[in-house]
């Protein structure tokens, strides 16, 4: 299982438990890292920063991916092939727009 598909599964775990168990979900507002590392039996690396988040009707909290960038320069051939079109990247699809009903459109 690829380490994007744990998290949202680790993340789907802990938003249930805590809809059904408001003595979990206070103790994890309050002290996050304890709480996952006593759920999953595994502790995080000192440099893993933990934020739970806890929404309400008048706030949108929207989380962003992680960018890669690429940690090597290009070789001079490689740089070649994409400054002249050589290569063969083709961009992803862009994912379709939801229509949000509560949302007037401008």
């Amino acid at each position: 299982m690829a380490k994007q598909e744990k998290r949202q599964e680790l993340e789907n775990y802990l938003s249930a438990k805590a809809r059904s168990d408001p003595g979990f979900r206070q103790r994890l507002l309050a002290d996050p890292r304890a709480v996952i590392e006593a759920e999953i039996g595994l502790n995080f690396p000192d440099s893993v920063v933990i934020h739970v988040h806890e929404e309400n009707l008048n706030e949108l909290h929207i989380v962003l991916p992680v960018v890669f960038r690429l940690l090597t320069e290009l070789e001079e051939e490689d740089l070649d092939g994409v400054v002249g079109g050589a290569g063969q990247y083709t961009p992803p699809e862009p994912l379709p727009i939801p229509q949000l009903n509560w949302i007037k459109p401008s």
